[in-house]
């Protein structure tokens, strides 16, 4: 059996009236923040959606390095 590979270290996700709605992963830092902001410009104007970016280290812990909620989702 082939052993499994972890996914991407920059974990992008996209969360509409608190439901997970879209994963993401990427090796490349520039490619996570571009597809980050994209979804930023994308759900600007609609209630109830949060952008999150992480950061997968070596130990599998994921840090934030950006998040985006949009206004009236709080």
């Amino acid at each position: 059996m082939p052993a499994l590979t972890r996914p991407g270290r920059y974990h992008l996700t996209l969360t509409v009236r608190g439901q997970v709605v879209l994963h993401g992963w990427w090796d490349d830092a520039d490619v996570a923040e571009a597809k980050c902001a994209g979804l930023v410009r994308e759900h600007q104007d609609h209630g109830g959606v949060e952008v999150r970016l992480t950061e997968l280290d070596d130990d599998e812990r994921e840090w934030p390095l950006s998040e985006w909620v949009s206004p009236g989702s709080g």
